[in-house]
């Protein structure tokens, strides 16, 4: 069992943590110690989040919005560096369905390039600000989430395309940070239960199912 003290003093943004895996990881972190920016789009999702982790007697702030928002992507590292006094980690945990029985028949460019913004625009601006701050003092790890379904067995254009460039923009940050001591990485999840909020888990089309289904908190552990 990991101390709950293992993480004391550090500061950390988790975009995307007021719901299913996100959410999971901003209570672990809390729960060992970390002071965690809460990000979501749904103010009372947020609330909730933060409710939780407070009353566990964890340190938390929140900050609303979307983060594929160059605003609001600053503002969560802002706030990070004002609350608690340091940023030591980034994880990136954002995203959106895929409208059900999306395929690149029937996607608009709209719906497309929401989900682009949503996945790929998130990690960039988050990563694009925080990085900064961290090769500046020398040290920080960022972490992105990626999922299985970048391969596209389980259909969909926008979703599997966004995760998919989520992970090629990891590899890039990772080797241009290496030299200012600041670790990039990204963790490619399987299907979660609870799935994200509105999407129709589909059955892979080209491989099997997997095995077992992952907790939210096996993913969570992974970070």
């Amino acid at each position: 069992m990991s101390s709950p003290n293992l993480l004391a003093g550090r500061g950390a943004v988790v975009a995307g943590g007021s719901r299913g895996i996100g959410r999971a990881v901003a209570e672990l972190l809390c729960n060992l110690g970390a002071g965690v920016v809460v990000n979501g789009r749904d103010a009372d999702a947020v609330g909730e989040t933060l409710a939780a982790i407070t009353e566990s007697g964890g340190r938390a702030t929140p900050v609303i919005g979307a983060a594929d928002d160059e605003r609001v992507a600053t503002g969560l590292i802002v706030e990070c560096m004002s609350t608690f006094g340091r940023l030591d980690t980034l994880i990136n945990c954002a995203g959106i369905a895929e409208p059900s029985g999306s395929s690149i028949l029937t996607i608009s460019p709209a719906e497309f390039e929401r989900l682009i913004a949503a996945h790929l625009g998130t990690t960039f601006h988050t990563c694009r600000v925080a990085a900064r701050v961290m090769a500046s003092q020398g040290h920080g790890s960022i972490i992105n989430t990626s999922s299985v379904a970048f391969l596209g067995d389980y259909g969909g254009s926008g979703y599997p395309a966004g995760k998919g460039a989520v992970n090629g923009l990891t590899m890039a940050i990772a080797a241009e940070l290496k030299a200012h001591g600041v670790r990039a990485n990204v963790v490619v999840s399987g299907r979660a239960d609870p799935p994200v909020r509105g999407r129709r888990v589909r059955k892979p089309h080209r491989r099997p199912a997997p095995a077992r289904v992952a907790r939210r908190d096996d993913h969570a552990s992974l970070t």
